[in-house]
């Protein structure tokens, strides 16, 4: 059955659990910075990064379980590429939208860019969870 090989599975199971943590995590410090229990802040940038605490978990539960060999190897260049669009292009997406919003009187979503600190604390979260998994 299916559910019976993504709970078996590290590889499966890692980045799900990080999904939920991350956007746990977000949630939660966004609820104490602005002291409500609101969802709309809980999208786009802030700390931690959900998609690479995702390619983080995939990329260490794949490290731990089968070595330094070619799938490694892709997780690796996907998590390059998720690291460079958090830190890269969602900040000149960020800086186009602050630009929009002065210049069409709108109030289009600005926070969507990551800072390093969002994305080393995704990679750590990432790898706390699968290292995690991988004792039990």
């Amino acid at each position: 059955m299916i559910i019976d090989k993504v709970v078996s599975n590290l590889i499966y199971l890692s980045p799900l659990i990080a999904y939920i943590a991350a956007g746990g995590m977000k949630f939660l410090i966004n609820c104490i910075y602005f002291k409500k229990y609101d969802l709309s802040n809980n999208g786009l940038g802030g700390f931690p990064s959900t998609h690479n605490s995702v390619c983080s978990a995939m990329l260490f539960s794949i490290l731990l379980n089968d070595g330094f060999g070619s799938l490694f190897t892709v997780s690796l260049a996907i998590s390059i590429i998720v690291m460079i669009d958090s830190l890269d292009l969602r900040k000149k997406i960020q800086n186009l939208t602050i630009r929009v919003n002065l210049l069409s009187k709108r109030n289009l979503h600005q926070r969507v860019a990551h800072n390093f600190i969002d994305v080393v604390g995704a990679y750590i979260l990432g790898f706390f969870i699968s290292y995690v998994l991988f004792l039990i």
